[in-house]
């Protein structure tokens, strides 16, 4: 099958999960201005707020040809530098570095940064829930051509100081416009949430229980499913037709958009953490708070294999375009390899805690992982 409508991007983060665009929950201003130079701007963004957590962002646009540097520049570059102490009420700001770009450093070197823009995501912890936050940064960072020029700017952005239903809301970000859209339909916190292949649509759902479908040109949704209890991950089929949601009720749901249809399949074991979906359109990997990897099949609606391996219950897995490897992370803190036709895998290696996130570059030569508040390599 085709996919439904043609492609854009966007940038979106929702609730407290952190992904490829920026959907966050609206403030009454949500950006600092732009603070200038002669080759970049940059300024903050806002986002949700849950209890003491808050998300936001650093946004930085660049001139054409210029660019400016990952946290670990490479072999040659300034990586950027945050200062956040003047800011109010805020305990800890921790900056979340998404992939960098591979570029020549002019010196027979590599560097690794970003052209064009970038959003650094972040994730704020207040002191005190109950007060006002107001974050101030203090930010040094660098712009290169053929020759470096260093940029210092300083950005100020308040947030609300309660929570409210508009904790549900999401913000999409276009970055082709640079336009910031307020969506605005759960009254919870979003769980999770997933673009379709096209990106002119967004899945997302959480504690109220709703699934909602978001036209993302028409800035409106519908609430295509409603479950029995709360919703904790959800994704697109890889040709678009399919919505596919889950959580606490022990089953996987499936929307057919062309037919409006939802069928219902149950599954074994505790609620289900993520849904990943094999890019040949009939698979899904399913994490359901066990050790063994589940395969779900879409067109059989039910599970036709399963990978053994882990000792502890699998929180991470990214999936290889071929569909015949994945890697896989656990709480025993071991990376598997799998070959998902024979069921075999092979530890690549084991860290000493929980990764937050595991990425597999496209080329299979490359895997980046973050732990805590670094990334690795």
């Amino acid at each position: 099958m085709s996919p439904i409508v043609p492609s854009r991007l966007g940038f979106a983060v929702a609730a407290a999960v952190l992904a490829s665009g920026l959907s966050v929950a609206a403030r009454a201003q949500d950006a600092s201005p732009w603070a200038h130079d002669t080759h970049s701007a940059v300024r903050l963004l806002a986002g949700s707020r849950n209890g003491p957590v808050l998300l936001g962002g650093i946004a930085f646009q660049l001139q054409p040809g210029w660019k400016t540097y990952w946290r670990t520049p490479g072999d040659s570059g300034v990586p950027p530098r945050f200062d956040f102490a003047k800011s109010d009420n805020i305990e800890a700001v921790t900056v979340l570095w998404p992939a960098p770009h591979e570029f020549p450093d002019g010196a027979g070197g590599t560097s690794l940064g970003y052209k064009n823009q970038v959003v650094l995501p972040l994730r704020i912890v207040a002191k005190n829930p109950d007060k006002p936050v107001v974050l101030r940064a203090a930010i040094a960072y660098a712009v290169c051509e053929k020759l470096c020029v260093p940029v210092e700017a300083d950005a100020e952005l308040p947030f609300s100081n309660v929570a409210s239903t508009e904790d549900g809301a999401l913000l999409h970000w276009d970055r082709e416009s640079d336009t910031v859209a307020e969506l605005v339909g759960h009254r919870d916190y979003v769980r999770d949430r997933a673009f379709s292949p096209d990106s002119r649509w967004l899945v997302s759902g959480g504690p109220d229980r709703e699934l909602r479908l978001w036209d993302l040109d028409a800035r409106t949704s519908e609430v295509i499913d409603r479950h029995s209890l709360p919703l904790t991950a959800v994704a697109f089929s890889t040709d678009g037709r399919y919505v596919l949601s889950a959580g606490d009720s022990h089953e996987i749901r499936v929307f057919d958009r062309i037919q409006g249809t939802v069928t219902a399949d149950p599954l074994s074991g505790f609620y289900v953490r993520a849904l990943v979906p094999f890019a040949d359109g009939e698979r899904v990997a399913v994490l359901n708070g066990d050790s063994a990897i589940l395969i779900w099949d879409l067109r059989q609606r039910r599970v036709v294999h399963r990978l053994f391996g882990h000792q502890a219950p699998v929180r991470n897995v990214t999936l290889a375009d071929d569909g015949a490897t994945l890697l896989s992370q656990a709480e025993d803190n071991e990376i598997r390899l799998w070959d998902v036709a024979s069921g075999e895998s092979r530890v690549l290696g084991a860290l000493d805690d929980w990764l937050a996130a595991l990425v597999w570059h496209p080329s299979r030569r490359v895997v980046a992982y973050t732990i805590r508040n670094q990334v690795g390599i």
